[in-house]
């Protein structure tokens, strides 16, 4: 694929919540019937996050681990100039566990003329999501904070095509300082509903786990650094769907990866947007580069 066709496909893809109605696509017109997510496969996203959770914590008390970007000069140097790098976390981006799929996708971004204190404030104001990353964010607010824990909630929805969906969900977020320059948090949902038909006489809510599968469970790892006259924010995200079968793999399994790179791409684009409104977005700031 070119990067002409890359930046094309992720141009289209213009929205924070457009992995759900693309995933509802993929799994209610090719699978159609409702499931319920598996004690099994829960078990895998558990120790999956667990995993995570333990890796993290060790990687932030060196700073030259703080960020991936920071495997390689190059690099960084290219996500200073102002481009937007997403890639694979590790393998190929997803992985299969029984009865389900296992999403992982980090991309970085340099903002600009700004401080680590402003951004934290930024991205801790749960109740501007709407107008952050409109249009798909329809309502969001805070629930409750206790120092740095976080409980809030979202409601994501968008029509693509013939389908309107949405999902409800409560989410939280702790957030851990790393000296004077850097932070991170660990954000994971505790409550996610679909809603089919979303904003219709017949919508009907999922309860908890069950609907489509197109996400069962999402989780976020998200690092600030203040370094080079502002701050880079790598976000990765993880989520848990159902499993894409055999037969419709080859066509199914790469669609899915790049919706899951243009979700990392758009977020972080929208971010820089509202924390640095001077910022332009270039031709070149949503190329998908490797981590090296």
């Amino acid at each position: 694929m070119t990067c002409r066709e890359e930046r094309g496909q992720l141009q289209d893809m213009n929205t924070f919540g457009y992995i759900i109605p693309g995933l509802l696509i993929l799994t209610a017109s090719a699978f159609g019937e409702p499931l319920r997510l598996q004690p099994i496969t829960l078990e895998q996203w558990n120790s999956r996050i667990a995993e995570t959770k333990t890796r993290v914590s060790a990687e932030t008390e060196h700073p030259d681990k703080f960020l991936a970007i920071d495997r390689s000069p190059q690099l960084r140097e290219r996500v200073h100039r102002g481009e937007i790098v997403v890639d694979a976390s590790e393998g190929k981006g997803t992985e299969s566990v029984p009865s389900g799929l296992i999403h992982d996708w980090t991309g970085s971004v340099f903002i600009p003329e700004t401080d680590l204190a402003s951004i934290l404030k930024r991205v801790q104001s749960y109740h501007e999501y709407p107008s952050i990353y409109r249009p798909s964010i329809v309502s969001a607010r805070l629930l409750s904070r206790h120092d740095d824990e976080f409980t809030f909630s979202f409601l994501l929805a968008q029509r693509v095509k013939f389908i309107d969906s949405a999902l409800d969900g409560d989410f939280h977020s702790t957030f851990q300082t790393v000296g004077a320059s850097r932070a991170y948090s660990f954000t994971e949902g505790t409550r996610l509903q679909e809603i089919n038909n979303y904003g219709h006489a017949d919508a009907k809510r999922y309860p908890p786990d069950s609907g489509s599968g197109l996400i069962w469970r999402l989780a976020s790892v998200a690092r600030y650094e203040e370094a080079d006259g502002g701050v880079y924010i790598e976000l990765q995200g993880i989520a848990l769907s159902r499993p894409i079968p055999a037969g419709l793999h080859w066509i199914v399994g790469p669609l899915v990866n790049r919706i899951s790179r243009a979700v990392i791409t758009v977020t972080l684009r929208q971010t820089r947007a509202v924390a640095s409104p001077t910022t332009t977005n270039g031709p070149d700031d949503i190329l998908p580069l490797a981590f090296r």
